[in-house]
């Protein structure tokens, strides 16, 4: 997961300056490029969907494995009770 962390914050950090520098040069020159601030933001939100569902999908797995191991050592508690 800690590559998820290290992808999310370098396209938060990307944004982050292309829209500055973005604003810079609206203030200089009077002109946006609106069709590619609209394109790197929806390719933003795309990727940022994408690293919610597999985060998602990982936790749900991770609690499902925990899930298991707790029934196996009750399972194993309560034979061990059983036995005299």
């Amino acid at each position: 997961m800690r590559w998820m962390k290290k992808l999310l914050l370098s396209i938060y950090l990307y944004m982050g300056i292309f829209f500055g520098i973005c604003l810079i040069l609206w203030i200089v020159t009077g002109e946006e490029p609106s069709a590619l601030i609209m394109g790197i933001s929806a390719a933003v939100g795309v990727e940022s969907v994408a690293a919610g569902v597999i985060r998602i999908y990982e936790n749900k797995e991770t609690y499902k494995h925990e899930k298991e191991m707790q029934n196996g050592k009750q399972d194993q508690l309560e034979s061990e009770a059983d036995q005299p």
